[in-house]
Parts: C-alpha cells; sequence; structure tokens
C-alpha cells in the first residue's frame, strides 16, 4: 500500500529565492487576505501593508503559500487516486494512493 505524501511548504519553497506568501492583515475588526511574491517575511509583510487598502495600526502575519492557496484542486478520479489540476493543465501525478 503506498503511502500519502504530506506537503510541506517550507521544503517546497526552500530553494527558491523568490517564494509566495499569504499575508493576513487586519485593522480594528476588518481583515484582508493578500497572496504576495516575496523573498522572506518581512518583505512579504511590507508589500502586503503597501497594497492593502485598510487604514489605521495594522496587525500582520505570514505563511507559505500551499498548492490550495495558489489554487490547486483534488479530483478524485477512478479506483481511489487522486489528480492534481490547476488552470486545466495537470500538476503532479496519478500514482499516489491517497
Amino acid at each position: 500500500m503506498m503511502e500519502c505524501k504530506v506537503f510541506s511548504p517550507e521544503s517546497y519553497w526552500a530553494s527558491r529565492s523568490i517564494k509566495k506568501w499569504v499575508v493576513y492583515l487586519s485593522a480594528s475588526k476588518k481583515k484582508e487576505i493578500r497572496y504576495i511574491s516575496a523573498k522572506d517575511t518581512n518583505g512579504a509583510i511590507r508589500a502586503a501593508m503597501a497594497v492593502s487598502t485598510l487604514k489605521g495600526n495594522l496587525s500582520c502575519t505570514a505563511r507559505l503559500a500551499t498548492p490550495k492557496d495558489l489554487g490547486a484542486r483534488t479530483i478524485p478520479a477512478r479506483k481511489g487516486y487522486n489528480q492534481f489540476y490547476t488552470s486545466n493543465r495537470v500538476r503532479g501525478n496519478n500514482h499516489d494512493k491517497c
């Protein structure tokens, strides 16, 4: 039986100089999520704050993006296999039974 591999954003983005970040911003009761390309967490937060529509004292956190954040979705295929699709192109393979 094949074992499912768990995606690790840290491992995936480690070798890339520019990474995709999910930045959460909040000001009082309003919240906003921004998807930013940057070299590091601080750069992602600075870029997100620059394009934010929120005003006032902002609270920000950032994390590395996962395939789901970037629009990938899992579609069940025949015989219990999964295929990953993004923008009508097949990503990954159907050899990993999950």
